[in-house]
């Protein structure tokens, strides 16, 4: 049997939830692992969430001897984002020149 509990608020989510923030604007480095990470997190805690999609990088990688360039990381994470769908959330993936912060 399997128990999921749900965990007690992070500070950084309650702080966010206290200044009445609803948005999250992400970039960054590591495309693959902060970033996403990042991203996830703010999703699951009920942030809407936009992903700069010009504004994040990551290095190329391997995975069971298939080389995986920088490049193509970049455009998963920005596919990922962009179709994101939870119930009564916002996701999505934009150059930083169409990024609305108000």
């Amino acid at each position: 049997m399997v128990v999921i509990r749900r965990t007690a608020p992070t500070p950084t989510r309650a702080t966010l939830a206290g200044l009445g923030v609803r948005r999250l604007v992400v970039a960054g480095a590591q495309s693959d692992f902060c970033v996403r990470a990042t991203m996830q997190r703010a999703a699951a805690d009920g942030f809407d969430v936009t992903l700069v999609s010009d504004c994040h990088t990551t290095s190329d990688a391997s995975f069971d001897g298939v080389a995986i360039g920088a490049r193509q990381i970049v455009a998963h994470t920005n596919l990922y984002m962009s179709t994101l769908r939870y119930p009564a959330q916002a996701f999505a993936a934009v150059p930083h020149d169409q990024v609305e912060l108000a």
